[in-house]
């Protein structure tokens, strides 16, 4: 925890990959209780994303899930800044424009990880 998901229609090579999830896992220090180390990386390269019915210029779509009470332990000031820097990272590595870039942090009511529910074991 947490969970990060890029999808684009810009095809995304290896290098490109291992930068953005270094970059954002710095971002993600940004958040109390959340660690570098737990965050969990997918990216759905060469979609069908479609914006404003353009299926050719490059856009994306990033999802970072954050366990709930995360979210309700911090200012939205702060959860803004971490995806404003996401969109940055996600914008200058793929060059894809940031207004062809939605992004959401959508709260995690119940997450387990190894087992054990995370307020239980890894955020204790």
């Amino acid at each position: 925890m947490p969970y990060l998901n890029i999808t684009t229609n810009a095809p995304v090579n290896k290098r490109q990959k291992e930068t953005i999830e270094r970059a954002i896992s710095k971002a993600i220090l940004l958040i109390p209780k959340e660690k570098e180390e737990l965050l969990m990386v997918n990216f759905e390269d060469c979609a069908s994303v479609s914006l404003s019915g353009d299926f050719s210029t490059p856009a994306a779509m990033i999802e970072l899930r954050v366990h709930n009470v995360v979210i309700e332990m911090n200012e939205a000031e702060l959860l803004e800044k971490v995806m404003s820097l996401t969109t940055e990272v996600v914008s200058k590595v793929l060059d894809i424009c940031p207004d062809r870039i939605y992004c959401t942090m959508p709260a995690v009511p119940y997450w387990t990880a190894a087992g054990l529910e995370i307020l239980k074991g890894i955020l204790k």
